[in-house]
């Protein structure tokens, strides 16, 4: 409050207390990061280099908004309330995943036999994996966390030449 030249009373105005200002940080983060990737998700264009742009929207994301990602992990170990909300996000995210994934499978582009639990493993990988890049500095070169996580994602989803396809595009 002092870095905004405000005073604690215009803090509680908003704010019950740091924990309700941490939930509200944590929706905002949920829009953005749900923002991204948007051209795999409405299936528009090739999709593996959709996802590949994606996951770095992705990155950048994290990038920005890591560190409050890692209070809010950190929170969740001891506050029910954070938990909840953190995992309504993380559902969220791997309900949009099965769905794209699912998508993929009937159109023949993936062999993925269980996309919902795929979803769920990639997603909660891409966490842990962002969050240890950008969770707390020094900070990794956002073009290798994306390409660690292009790797994965598009080797499960779409197989091993299609990440070697996209890799020469």
């Amino acid at each position: 409050m002092a870095a905004a030249d405000l005073s604690r009373t215009a803090f509680y105005r908003h704010f019950d207390d740091r924990h309700t200002l941490l939930l509200a940080m944590l929706d905002e983060v949920r829009d953005h990061v749900g923002d991204t990737g948007t051209a795999w998700k409405a299936g528009a264009g090739d999709p593996a280099l959709a996802l590949r742009e994606g996951l770095g929207e992705l990155t950048a994301a994290m990038r920005e908004h890591g560190r409050l990602m890692q209070a809010v992990a950190e929170a969740s170990a001891y506050d029910p309330e954070m938990r909840a909300a953190h995992e309504e996000m993380v559902r969220l995210f791997v309900a949009v995943t099965a769905d794209r994934i699912d998508v993929e499978v009937a159109a023949g582009r993936s062999r993925v036999r269980s996309p919902e639990r795929v979803a769920d493993a990639l997603v909660r990988m891409n966490e842990g994996l962002l969050l240890e890049a950008f969770g707390r500095p020094p900070y990794p070169d956002d073009d290798v966390v994306t390409a660690t996580v292009c790797e994965v994602w598009i080797t499960t989803v779409y197989g091993r030449g299609t990440l070697d396809a996209v890799d020469d595009a």
